[in-house]
């Protein structure tokens, strides 16, 4: 039944609106151990249409929680929310903290590039708070003492530094 509601909601975006240049991703995860379930909503925003794009992503949570009958909503992904392609002012706006937890921060660096700017986004649903544990961060695995070992180069793993963070799965409140 998931899969079908997975479906439909990727077709509803896809198909009817085509807003967005990759349609966002949804996928229902309930932890094995424990009570904590929610929806991912993954999605990679085209950089030149970042604005409209972003703009969208409260919508889409909104519709999950319809469709998937879910409240807690986890929508992460490379926004390009930051730098030329969009105003990261303006993200409290979108996302205000009455509704959302914007778990990274405007301050953090998450690509590897010269520029500091917070392309990798996590956005939640506010009924999310109490299952979060707090906890996040921008992994620097190019600053792993092994990782320097081994002689690579940060651009050869990838572009982007990866987001994390971290949820209770044993208290889910909904």
């Amino acid at each position: 039944m998931e899969r079908n509601i997975h479906l439909g909601i990727q077709e509803t975006w896809q198909d009817i609106n085509d807003q967005f240049e990759r349609e966002p991703f949804l996928v229902m995860f309930t932890t094995k151990e424990g009570s904590f379930d929610f929806i991912l909503i993954n999605i990679h925003i085209k950089p030149e249409d970042a604005e409209k794009e972003i703009k969208l992503l409260p919508e889409v949570m909104k519709d999950s929680i319809t469709n998937y009958e879910e409240p807690d909503i986890l929508c992460i992904g490379d926004w390009n929310a930051d730098g030329s392609y969009f105003n990261e002012n303006t993200y409290s706006e979108i996302f205000p903290d009455t509704n959302y937890l914007c778990i990274i921060a405007n301050t953090e660096d998450t690509t590897i590039a010269s520029t500091s700017n917070t392309y990798d986004r996590i956005a939640a649903t506010l009924s999310m708070q109490e299952d979060w544990t707090g906890l996040w961060g921008v992994l620097r695995f190019d600053e792993n003492p092994d990782f320097k070992n081994e002689g690579l180069s940060a651009t050869e793993i990838s572009d982007h530094y990866p987001v994390w963070t971290s949820f209770y799965v044993d208290r889910d409140t909904d």
